[in-house]
């Protein structure tokens, strides 16, 4: 009966509480293994793990655009520290094969205000650096 009555509080809790949109969205099932790859560390506890694998994945040459997309979303839902988001998002940039895609939606979430000031500025600044990058 003791721990019946802290269950029922939670459900209660869990109950009262109004569903959100969320901003990023699950995304669709993975097509190739960096993609199952972005969903497994999306999924990790950690902040700082989850930050690791997705700039791991962000920094693959020839990285193809669905995927880069499926990185940035994932971590503008996973990283709530602006450093950890801005270092994932950096290494997109900085890909080789960084794709207009992937500018995009770097570019959605920073119009959604999801980022302090200076971290919008130095991320409009590295895509600006980037140039034409072949629309």
């Amino acid at each position: 009966m003791r721990h019946l009555i802290p269950a029922l509080l939670l459900v209660l809790a869990g109950c009262a509480a109004e569903p959100k949109e969320p901003l990023f969205p699950p995304p669709p099932p993975p097509t190739t293994v960096l993609q199952e790859e972005v969903d497994l560390a999306a999924s990790l506890p950690f902040e700082r793990d989850r930050r690791e694998r997705l700039k791991a994945v962000a920094m693959q040459p020839n990285l193809d655009a669905p995927t880069q997309v499926r990185v940035v979303n994932a971590a503008y839902r996973t990283l709530p520290d602006d450093e950890d988001l801005e270092v994932v998002l950096m290494a997109i940039i900085q890909n080789e094969s960084f794709t207009p895609a992937a500018r995009d939606a770097i570019r959605a979430g920073l119009n959604d205000q999801t980022t302090f000031p200076n971290t919008q500025a130095r991320l409009h600044a590295a895509i600006a650096r980037r140039g034409k990058l072949g629309d």
